[in-house]
């Protein structure tokens, strides 16, 4: 009789497999650390260089308001840029200077419609915080076309301006990649306007006397990363008079000083 060894079977090891739960959690935790990598990247090295945007986006809205504030033009106008030269500002202004001659017929003396002038500067002033107002909601937002600078917005978006991420990297290659970053401008307080004299000598016997408005708008710039708080000036001519002679003894009774050629506090 013949007799068979029984034969054990190995069996191999089952191979390890991840379970959908598992692998589920394993890339929840991939995800989020590489988001909180990728965001502390952008906290660390990207968050300047978008402040810096920021900070031009915020200059420009503030120059597109004074731009609206010192013209009469809509905001429909705004839309497609105006030209704001300087001829366009100071046409409508020459009636803010009384002048009184001497005997000679010189320029004795030059007294400012200080009326006028005040009308002038709050009406402004009332244009340009419109202007703000809008940005700030979202009305309007800061466009880059070629054929706008802003937008107007049928409903408030609540976003002033925006700036890809791709752009802070400074590799033309990735300048409109990325997410879009809004940036939100919050005017903190009233746009502050006041006016001075300047007067300029233009050649021989030849005087020039401007009015400049000098404009102060202060807002915060909030970003998803950071807040910054901006004060912003900007400084232009509203009234221009020029004339053949000497400088004026008296501006807005105040003695001129002939050095410096500005009226004395006296």
């Amino acid at each position: 009789m013949i007799f068979y060894k029984k034969r054990r079977l190995k069996l191999g090891r089952r191979p390890w497999r991840l379970s959908n739960a598992q692998i589920f959690y394993f890339a929840c935790i991939v995800f989020i650390s590489v988001t909180i990598m990728g965001l502390d990247y952008i906290s660390r090295e990207l968050t300047p260089v978008l402040m810096d945007m920021a900070q031009n986006e915020a200059e420009q809205a503030v120059m597109y308001a004074i731009n609206y504030g010192l013209s009469n033009a809509t905001l429909e106008q705004m839309e497609h840029d105006i030209d704001l030269s300087k001829e366009n500002i100071i046409q409508n202004n020459a009636d803010f200077f009384n002048v009184d001659y001497d005997r000679n017929g010189n320029v004795d003396s030059i007294i400012f419609d200080n009326a006028a002038i005040r009308d002038f500067l709050f009406n402004k002033s009332a244009r340009i915080q419109t202007f703000m107002r809008l940005v700030e909601n979202g009305t309007i937002s800061i466009e880059h076309g070629s054929d706008r600078i802003i937008r107007i917005n049928r409903k408030p978006i609540g976003t002033s301006a925006s700036v890809p991420l791709g752009q802070a990297t400074d590799m033309s290659l990735f300048g409109n990649l990325g997410p879009e970053i809004p940036i939100h401008f919050q005017p903190i307080s009233d746009v502050e306007t006041y006016i001075d004299p300047k007067i300029e000598e233009k050649g021989l016997n030849v005087v020039q006397i401007q009015l400049v408005i000098h404009v102060k708008v202060s807002v915060r710039i909030v970003m998803p990363f950071a807040t910054k708080t901006s004060v912003i000036r900007q400084d232009l001519p509203v009234a221009e008079m020029t004339y053949t002679g000497d400088i004026p003894k008296y501006i807005n009774g105040k003695p001129v000083d002939r050095t410096s050629k500005t009226p004395t506090n006296e």
